[in-house]
């Protein structure tokens, strides 16, 4: 029935109408009722804040369930996490986390399916994630969260933005130059996870890697193709897998001893 009520045409209409009857399952979104946010970027309190992001973010058939859930969540945290500044602005920190927590809570006493409570807990952790207008942290973000869950949480991120105070409404022009920046690294087929290398594991046990020292070596070489200090082909990779076991080796000598006086 809340599945049904998230993603229906009148959810906002439904959720301010009978919030104080939505509250007797679940306190933690009638405890964002009237709490006042007291800062330059919210004009609402965060039911309302919360209520808008999910009308505002857009969906499609198969997500519609995790990203109204995860619009309607992504601040459920705040009562808990809020302070008044010396300024007598409204401060928030940790509430992503505290919102996490809350999440999990009620999708945990739904019983949701798994799938869709992993979704919905990642979007609302990363939910206020600086995502910068660049090449490598874009190509970061894909590796972190993959393309599909990395364009939810644009999408998560738009609605949220869509509810603030219009002074800050010019964040919806940066979404769009984010969204058309990782179509364009995604169109060069980047190396994004370790399947994506041109070496492998054989490559690796040829070389007399053994267990866990070659998810490790491979990882390390991921981490070196995503800062772009590698290229991903097969003859570079191996080079600088070269250079990484020397430089450990290095480090790893132990100081000559001094000799007693």
């Amino acid at each position: 029935e809340f599945k049904k009520l998230v993603t229906g045409g009148n959810a906002g209409v439904v959720v301010r109408g009978y919030i104080d009857v939505l509250g007797a399952v679940f306190p933690e979104l009638l405890a964002m009722k009237g709490f006042q946010q007291h800062n330059e970027y919210h004009r609402y309190d965060v039911l309302e804040h919360c209520v808008r992001a999910m009308e505002a973010v857009e969906t499609m058939e198969d997500n519609a369930v995790y990203m109204k859930l995860a619009a309607l969540f992504h601040d459920i945290g705040k009562p808990d996490a809020f302070s008044l500044g010396e300024d007598g602005q409204g401060h928030f920190y940790g509430h992503a986390r505290r919102s996490v927590e809350q999440a999990e809570a009620i999708l945990t006493r739904l019983r949701a399916p798994r799938q869709v409570r992993e979704t919905v807990l990642l979007l609302v952790r990363y939910h206020d994630a600086v995502l910068e207008e660049s090449p490598q942290r874009v190509r970061r973000w894909l590796h972190k969260l993959g393309p599909d869950r990395f364009f939810d949480l644009l999408a998560i991120q738009r609605g949220d933005a869509a509810s603030l105070a219009p002074a800050d409404c010019t964040r919806l022009q940066g979404f769009q130059r984010l969204e058309i920046l990782a179509q364009e690294v995604l169109s060069q087929a980047p190396c994004l996870t370790v399947r994506d290398l041109a070496v492998g594991g054989e490559d690796l046990l040829a070389l007399g890697y053994r267990g866990p020292a070659i998810g490790r070596a491979l990882r390390a070489l991921l981490d070196q193709v995503l800062s772009e200090t590698v290229s991903n082909e097969k003859n570079a990779l191996l080079q600088r897998l070269a250079q990484m076991d020397a430089e450990n080796t290095e480090k790893m000598e132990p100081c000559s001893k001094k000799k007693d006086p």
